[in-house]
C-alpha cells in the first residue's frame, strides 16, 4: 500500500483535484472532517475550513491524503 499525504492552502485548487472524475477513482471527503461548516459542496467546505484558520499561525490547513492499495490485499473500508 502507498499512502501519500501533504498540507494544502489552496481551496479551489484542492476541489478541482478532488473532483475530477477522469483521474480519480474515488474521492472521499469525510463529514466529521467538515463538522461545524455551513457549506453545502466540497469547495465551500474547503474554503471555510481555509477562513478559520486565517486566526491562527497556520499556513497549510487543508491536508489530503492519496491512498492506493495493493490489489492482492483485501478492499479498504471506510
Amino acid at each position: 500500500m502507498i499512502v501519500k499525504g501533504t498540507s494544502r492552502s489552496a481551496p479551489n485548487e484542492l476541489a478541482a483535484h478532488l473532483l475530477r472524475e477522469d483521474t480519480n477513482e474515488q474521492a472521499v471527503v469525510l463529514p466529521e472532517l467538515c463538522e461545524g461548516t455551513v457549506a453545502l459542496s466540497t469547495r465551500e467546505a474547503l474554503r471555510e475550513l481555509v477562513l478559520l484558520a486565517t486566526g491562527s499561525r497556520c499556513k497549510k490547513p487543508l491536508y489530503s491524503t492519496s491512498i492506493n492499495p495493493d490489489p492482492s490485499q483485501p478492499e479498504l473500508t471506510a
